[in-house]
């Protein structure tokens, strides 16, 4: 095994683990702040306005945030600073669960995971080249799912016996393993695209803007992921307030239940 062979396959287990804890970061922002601010006293009404306000900052930072990622030759550089304001975001949280520290949050963390996402993506496709894309991105899924169930688990449990803000400081605890699986992966700018990934010539003409917005294909899709989201997106914040009115015991482990089901069943599957 030559030692450019030796540095991606480390490089590879590096991303599997990168993949594990980002989703053991990305866990804490879910419906673990309804739970988290129901227990502060805060209305259903305000409860849901501080989520939509990071639903529609994460909305408005998908195109700027990919477009930041392409523009940025430093991939991994582009992934450290989304992790360290998803950190921002966490500790912002743990610290003062008040209107303005909240909303701040809320951005901070929307825009963070917009970048983060499409950071990962083209980190994977410099380590294995687009033949083995889909392979890729299939266990970075699998390593994220078992990443959400785990955390979801030890913040039901820190949550429940120690107290709600504490799992956001594990929020921002489990981002620094992540920062460390991001250093151990090599520089993905000087990476040598496996054979079996498109030469110069192969490389195909990018679309417009215009172009991609008169495909109707592409508008179908997006409608399709629209209504999805529309549909699904608040489900499990909502029950999860409800469940914090309504119960006095054990909040936190069944919002710890509710996400570790689909998230095992995620992990089988992909």
């Amino acid at each position: 095994m030559t030692g450019r062979t030796l540095v991606t396959a480390r490089s590879l287990r590096a991303l599997d683990w990168l993949n594990f804890f980002v989703a053991n970061v990305q866990t804490g922002f879910g419906p673990f702040i309804a739970s988290y601010l129901a227990s502060h006293k805060w209305t259903q009404g305000e409860i849901g306005m501080a989520l939509s306000v990071g639903t529609i900052s994460a909305m408005v930072s998908q195109v700027p945030g990919g477009a930041a990622v392409d523009a940025l030759r430093n991939k991994k550089g582009a992934a450290a600073w989304a992790i360290i304001a998803i950190i921002l975001s966490a500790v912002l949280l743990a610290v003062s669960p008040t209107v303005l520290p909240v909303i701040a949050a809320e951005v901070f963390h929307g825009f963070a995971s917009c970048m983060l996402t499409p950071a990962l993506a083209a980190i994977s496709f410099a380590l294995v080249g687009r033949a083995n894309l889909g392979d890729r991105l299939g266990r970075n899924a699998r390593w994220a799912s078992i990443g959400s169930a785990v955390a979801a688990g030890l913040m039901g449990v820190f949550g429940e016996y120690y107290s709600p803000r504490a799992v956001f400081w594990l929020t921002a605890a489990l981002a620094v393993p992540a920062l460390f699986a991001l250093m151990s992966i090599q520089r993905t700018d000087t990476v040598e695209l496996p054979k079996a990934g498109p030469t110069p010539q192969q490389i195909e003409r990018r679309e417009s803007l215009r172009e991609l917005l008169r495909d109707r294909r592409m508008l179908l899709f997006a409608a399709c992921i629209v209504l999805f989201h529309l549909s699904n997106a608040a489900m499990l914040n909502l029950a999860a307030g409800e469940v914090t009115a309504g119960m006095g015991d054990n909040v936190q482990l069944v919002i710890a239940a509710c996400i570790i089901v689909p998230q095992a069943i995620v992990a089988m599957m992909s």
